[in-house]
C-alpha cells in the first residue's frame, strides 16, 4: 500500500511541475515494493520528463514483460516510443536545415 501512495504522489507532484520531488517519489516507491507495477510506471513518466526516453522506454518495456494483460502498460510503451521518434526526427530536421560550412 505504501508504493502505491507514493506512486500517486509522483503523478502528483509531476502534474504540479515538480519534477526533482516526482522523481523521488518514484523511486521511493519502487523501493517499497518493486513487485508493485504502479511505482514501475511513475518511475517509467519521471525519466522521459526528465528527458531521458530511452530509460523511461527500457523500464517500460520491462513491464510490459510481466503486465502484458495491462492496457495501459502498453498504451504508455507506444507514447514514449512515438516520443522518442518525434524527438529524433526533430533534431534531424534541425541538423539538415543547419548551414554546412564552406
Amino acid at each position: 500500500m505504501k508504493a502505491q501512495a507514493l506512486a500517486l504522489k509522483s503523478d502528483i507532484a509531476l502534474i504540479q511541475g515538480r519534477k526533482e520531488d516526482a522523481a523521488r517519489f518514484a523511486r521511493d516507491s519502487f523501493g517499497a515494493d518493486p513487485s508493485e507495477l504502479r511505482g514501475r510506471l511513475a518511475m517509467a513518466q519521471s525519466a522521459v520528463s526528465h528527458g531521458n526516453v530511452d530509460e523511461g522506454i527500457r523500464i517500460l518495456d520491462e513491464a510490459y514483460a510481466q503486465w502484458i494483460s495491462a492496457p495501459h502498460v502498453g498504451f504508455m510503451l507506444g507514447q514514449a516510443l512515438l516520443s522518442r521518434g518525434t524527438a529524433r526526427h526533430s533534431r534531424n530536421q534541425t541538423l539538415m536545415a543547419s548551414p554546412v560550412p564552406v
